[in-house]
């Protein structure tokens, strides 16, 4: 997961995560801990089965988009990403 932690909205979106797959899958999380600011890569030598990360900058989308592996961004930055699911904040409905 590429999700910043500094912030509460990235806190809930990383604990919604965990708890969706403790309850219904085997997945094994890394979570690269950082903040809006500073951006990551993925670790060199990972070996990951796929990438949950908030994309912010083109550099990112070229980055994890290269891999070969699936990737779902729940930014709302770059939500047109080609072959790449996008989750967002309905906010009409969170304002309701």
């Amino acid at each position: 997961m590429l999700i910043e932690t500094d912030t509460s909205w990235g806190c809930s979106v990383i604990r919604g995560i965990a708890n969706f797959a403790e309850r219904h899958a085997r997945w094994h999380l890394l979570l690269d801990p950082r903040d809006h600011e500073h951006r990551s890569a993925l670790p060199d030598g990972w070996r990951g089965d796929g990438v949950i990360a908030r994309i912010t900058t083109r550099l990112q989308v070229d980055q994890i988009s290269s891999l070969p592996v699936p990737l779902v961004n729940v930014g709302d930055l770059f939500e047109e990403i080609p072959n790449t699911p996008s989750v967002s904040t309905d906010e009409v409905a969170l304002s309701a």
